[in-house]
This record gives C-alpha cells, structure tokens and sequence, in this order.
C-alpha cells in the first residue's frame, strides 16, 4: 500500500491493517523459530553423526522403531476389528433372539384374536338361529311381521 493510500484511510481502518500486520508478523516469527529449531536439530543430528555411516545406522534405528509401531498398530487394528466383529455377531444373535421373541407374541396375539373372532361368530350364529326360529313362530301363528 503506497504512503498516499495509507494517508487516506481513517484511525479504524488504520487501526485493522496494524491489527492485521501484527497478526502475520507473529506468524512469521512463530514460523521463523519453527525454522530455526528445525535448522538447529538438523546442525545437531549432523554434528551428532559425524559421518553418513553414522547417520545411516540411526535412521536404521529410526526406520526399525517405525515399522514396529507400524506392525503394532495392525495388531491393534486386528483386535479391535476381531472384537466387533464378535461384537456384531452377538447382536445379530440378540435381534434374531429378539425378532423370535417377537414372533412367538404376534401369534399367540393372532390365535386369542382367532379364538375371541370364533366364539363372536359362534354367538352370531346361535343368535341368528334363535331369531329364525322366533320368526318362524311368528309365521306360523299367522303373524307377518318382521322383527
């Protein structure tokens, strides 16, 4: 921003750009020193190693401590997915269980329903007779009339 624009801003927006400048200089300090650790455990490690031969057995060292966390963290992953899996096989034996549970209660539920359906017919039909049968009389003593 040239020094005229800078000139034309007000105490606010002036105030915001500092605001904002401050911002992102901490930034680049924090990522200035980030670089500098980073510069000094590389000027350290070199220093450490003393020769490539050196160097090269510690990454070994690095590269072994990795692939065993490695190899460990798929046993892990194994076991955990071994124990959902039994996990989910108890459940499924639970909900089937459960769906057999179910079932049993729907039909004892459909046979009351039948059997209490059954006797209601069996009264209806009883009452149609008898109401048959009182009508016949009617008729026969010379009575037309419904009921």
């Amino acid at each position: 921003m040239t020094e005229k624009e800078l000139k034309k801003l007000n105490r606010r927006q002036l105030l915001e750009l500092l605001l904002k400048e401050t911002e992102q200089n901490e930034l680049l300090r924090a990522e200035i020193d980030a670089l500098k650790g980073k510069l000094q455990s590389r000027v350290l490690l070199e220093t450490k190693a003393g020769s490539i031969a050196e160097a090269a057995l510690r990454l070994n060292g690095v590269f072994g401590s990795a692939q065993a966390a490695a190899d460990q963290y798929l046993r892990n992953v194994e076991q955990l997915g071994e124990r959902q899996k039994q996990l989910n096989e108890q459940t499924a034996r639970e909900a089937e269980k459960n769906a057999r549970r179910m079932i049993r209660a729907a039909d004892m539920y459909c046979e009351q329903q039948k059997a209490e359906a059954e006797r209601v017919l069996a009264e209806a039909r009883a009452l149609y007779r008898y109401l048959n049968e009182q009508r016949k009389k009617l008729e026969s003593k010379g009575n037309t009339g419904h009921i």
